[in-house]
């Protein structure tokens, strides 16, 4: 997996992550009226200490993130079956 890092200006390091490198998705899938975007939740996570640790867990263990964007049949809003966790977003 590939890893984009730079230094901050206050010494600490961003991790500039990708949502194709944490999310699995189908692009076509995503409806063009969503305002949940992978790139949206990334960056949305970057904003905080638990959301880097969090993209991190993902790049360094073998889990993944399959985002959903198909019509659910029932109420979750996602599951795991091993190490592939679902999230449905609509």
């Amino acid at each position: 997996m590939f890893k984009y890092v730079d230094k901050s200006a206050k010494g600490g390091i961003i991790n500039y992550a990708k949502a194709s490198e944490i999310f699995l998705y189908q692009a076509d899938d995503i409806p063009a009226t969503t305002k949940i975007l992978p790139e949206h939740i990334v960056k949305n996570l970057e904003t905080l200490f638990i959301g880097r640790d969090t993209i991190k867990y993902i790049q360094n263990n073998d889990v993944a993130i399959h985002l959903n964007y198909g019509k659910q049949i029932h109420s979750n809003r996602g599951d795991q079956c091993a190490n592939i966790i679902k999230i449905y977003i609509i």
